[in-house]
């Protein structure tokens, strides 16, 4: 593998990866994974992060590497990931983000995911409910896609301070609120969750309860050979409406019917599949 295949690699790794590398974990892994020496790695490396591709973060007292924030993000049709003071893509909807230890800084596949499916599924003037929140960004995309109003809602006081900071920067501090608990009484018109499947499976009841009628619902956080379990347990209880993978991960989209349907009334299998847009 040459220099050029090697570095695009290397930056791939870091955009695709579950959880965040520090620089040795990342050196370590590619270097068993394509045989190329660790001095090799360790200068391309530092060449993305001298071109700003690149960034070290410390994350919860570790030092990581991540995707830099010198410009936009772009995700699914109409959104638009960036840091305080780059300026923004052109008939983009901006959301700005501080770089920051929480997940859902746009680079992993299931916020991805995620972010088409609240394109798609956004009720203009409803409310929005952001199941495990990280840095805020569905909630604040909800709302910037024209909900009115959104309640974001994580159990780590980290994400809390972090999504807190961002709906600041935002000037969304009206329409949305982050909070560590949410009230199960409450109905959403709009509901996400972004987490892993034995969380979204103890949750199904839960989430399918705080959804209003004609709601809908975005899940993610699950491998493609997961979404099936989760699609069965969750098409139970609400009508499957779409599904989308990318990269190995995957969507699914659930609306709940008014009084009297049947959620068993659903879309033929196969027959709604679409894939995430933009990494």
């Amino acid at each position: 593998m040459d220099e050029k295949s090697l570095s695009e690699t290397l930056m791939q790794w870091v955009l695709d990866a579950e959880h965040a590398w520090t620089p040795a974990e990342l050196l370590r892994e590619m270097g068993l994974a394509t045989g190329a020496s660790r001095r090799l790695l360790q200068g391309l490396l530092t060449s993305l992060v001298e071109k700003g591709e690149l960034t070290y973060l410390v994350r919860h007292g570790r030092t990581c590497v991540q995707r830099g924030w010198q410009k936009p993000l772009a995700l699914g049709k109409k959104t638009q990931l960036l840091a305080p003071g780059v300026s923004p893509l052109p008939d983009r909807v901006p959301v700005i983000l501080l770089p920051g230890a929480s997940f859902g800084s746009g680079d992993h596949p299931t916020t991805r995911l995620c972010i088409e499916g609240i394109e798609s599924m956004v009720k203009p003037g409803g409310r929005m409910l952001d199941v495990g929140t990280g840095t805020g960004v569905l909630a604040l995309t909800a709302v910037r896609h024209g909900m009115a109003e959104a309640l974001a809602v994580d159990n780590d006081p980290l994400a809390v301070h972090e999504a807190k900071e961002n709906v600041r920067l935002n000037g969304l501090d009206h329409a949305v609120r982050v909070e560590a608990l949410w009230s199960p009484e409450n109905q959403w018109d709009l509901v996400a969750a972004n987490l892993r499947p034995p969380t979204l499976m103890e949750l199904a009841e839960v989430l399918a309860e705080a959804l209003a009628p004609g709601g809908g619902l975005v899940l993610s956080g699950m491998r493609e050979g997961e979404m099936g379990l989760v699609a069965r347990t969750y098409g139970a209880l609400l009508r499957e409406r779409g599904a989308g993978k990318e990269k190995g991960w995957g969507s699914l989209l659930f609306t709940k019917e008014p009084q009297g349907s049947s959620p068993s009334e659903q879309t033929p299998p196969g027959s709604h599949h679409s894939n995430a847009g933009e990494a």
